[in-house]
């Protein structure tokens, strides 16, 4: 086996024992409350994580991922995207917006979970339409 096949596959280990846990610990939390656990949506933030654990995780079954950095997520959606084609994923932002950067969000974001003004919310939409 190679070395990069044999760091691949340690990775997606770490991976899926840290995405079963999280399951695990949200299963636990939403049975605590009287709540059914698939009604809550796990959405890995991957601030500072490569694309390849974003893809690691798609192959996981994570289908949505947040970013708070706009810069690092136009990178990593593109790079992401160049790989998974048509393949269904949806990012999120959830950091602070900056309106100069509402046209790039725009381009990548599914939803934008930071918006604090009325001036941010016209931006996004000029940029969505």
């Amino acid at each position: 086996m190679n070395p990069e096949s044999t760091v691949a596959s340690t990775r997606e280990r770490e991976l899926a024992d840290a995405l079963a846990a999280v399951r695990a610990r949200l299963a636990r939390a939403a049975e605590a409350v009287g709540r059914n656990a698939d009604e809550i949506e796990l959405l890995p933030i991957t601030k500072f994580f490569p694309a390849s654990d974003v893809l690691i995780l798609r192959r996981l079954g994570c289908l949505e991922f947040g970013e708070s950095r706009e810069q690092e997520a136009s990178n990593k959606s593109a790079e992401v995207g160049a790989v998974l084609g048509a393949q269904p994923i949806r990012w999120h932002m959830v950091g602070r917006i900056q309106r100069n950067k509402a046209r790039s969000i725009a381009g990548w974001a599914y939803a934008a979970h930071s918006v604090d003004s009325a001036k941010l919310i016209g931006a996004l939409d000029r940029a969505a339409t």
